[in-house]
């Protein structure tokens, strides 16, 4: 007969109808799991709910997840999806606005590293960020450009 990995229980042969061998947990520690990762996701989402995750944010993050006795990555592969979108929003405004900022481009990065998205998962919004970083360079040198032109103007 199987063992939980969480609670360590032995189960039955009706357990065993119904345990779930690729977590390894039983039926009642997988349905707690499945009720933590889904407050795990609601937790994100509302923190991340201004496009921002801070150290502070991530910190709540992962005492809610240690609270519940989640695996952090398990909790995360769960809310990849909502992981990528919040990466993808962020790009999204910043091509709004025609050019991202430094400390935007360091907030992608500290969250993509620390919500650990993996490269070749991240790679089309990776593409993104260096077109857009492409385009700012562009009209900073159009508007340092400028600038310099309107001084030998002014002599």
């Amino acid at each position: 007969m199987p063992t939980c990995v969480q609670c360590r229980a032995e189960v039955g042969f009706i357990g065993s109808l119904v345990f779930n061998r690729q977590t390894g947990r039983c039926s009642k520690c997988e349905g707690e799991t499945r009720q933590a990762l889904a407050r795990f996701r609601a937790a994100f989402l509302s923190f991340c709910s201004d496009g921002i995750l801070t150290k502070e944010k991530w910190s709540n993050l992962l005492a809610g997840a240690a609270h519940d006795r989640l695996n952090i990555n398990e909790a995360l592969a769960f809310i990849r999806g909502d992981i990528l979108n919040l990466l993808d929003r962020l790009l999204t405004f910043a091509t709004a606005i025609g050019f991202i900022t430094d400390q935007e481009e360091r907030n992608f990065h500290y969250m993509r590293t620390t919500l650990g998205i993996p490269d070749l998962a991240a790679q089309p919004l990776l593409s993104r960020l260096g077109h857009l970083k492409h385009i700012t360079t562009i009209l900073l040198l159009s508007e340092l450009n400028g600038t310099v032109s309107e001084l030998f103007d002014t002599q």
